[in-house]
């Protein structure tokens, strides 16, 4: 089960994997349905499926990375078949902070972004999902013709959060933790996009211009169907 959460990870515990762009490294998979994971951003999870909770305690005691990859739903019949969902090859990857371990082995984490990546060949499937993947190095400098768009969304978080976020303090903290554009963008779409496919969309965009230029277009037209 996922809650969402566009919170900036903290930055002195950033174990970001950019200087190894493009390289191939091993990821656990995590299949969510309708759900992306942005870099610089945090979501936390209740994992209690056997399976998952092996991944969690694994990775907990190596460090490796886990990556949250948006699954399609699929019909009861072709379930039938075995099939349980089409992954997106693109997906967000993280460290797992453990939260809560409860008294009958489930827990809660915070799964915090580093970065992503695209899903290649698989490891292995049991008893949980191993594959490859390959780091995808994202393009974070926002060039100054989208500033003014950055601004327009920023004041629409606040009020998004006024709304939200009973806590004065926290909103006022949040925002704060809010230091670069990246982590501006990513919180927004995380947080404030309320159709998972355009999230997944705005997952795949590599540079961070085309990501604002399309997250104030699917504000404004979630805006328009309200």
């Amino acid at each position: 089960m996922a809650t969402d959460s566009g919170k900036p990870k903290d930055k002195s515990d950033d174990q970001s994997p950019e200087s190894a762009d493009g390289d191939t490294i091993e990821v656990a998979i995590f299949p969510l349905t309708h759900v992306t994971l942005f870099p610089q951003t945090t979501k936390p999870l209740n994992i209690f499926e056997p399976r998952y909770v092996q991944m969690v305690n694994d990775k907990l005691d190596t460090g490796g990375l886990i990556a949250l990859a948006f699954a399609s739903p699929v019909s009861s019949r072709v379930m039938e078949l075995g099939v349980k969902g089409q992954l997106k090859a693109v997906a967000g990857v993280g460290k797992i902070r453990l939260l809560e371990k409860r008294a009958d082995g489930t827990m809660l984490i915070l799964v915090e972004a580093v970065g992503k990546v695209r899903l290649e060949n698989v490891i292995d499937d049991n008893p949980y999902l191993r594959a490859h993947a390959r780091l995808i190095k994202e393009n974070v400098d926002l060039a100054e013709e989208y500033l003014f768009v950055l601004h327009r969304l920023m004041k629409d978080f606040g009020r998004w959060l006024d709304t939200h976020v009973e806590d004065p303090d926290g909103r006022a903290q949040f925002m704060k933790n809010l230091e670069t554009n990246e982590q501006k963008i990513n919180a927004i779409c995380s947080l404030m996009v309320l159709d998972a496919d355009v999230q997944q969309t705005l997952l795949e965009t590599d540079s961070l211009d085309e990501r604002c230029l399309q997250l104030s277009m699917a504000i404004e037209s979630e805006g328009r169907s309200q």
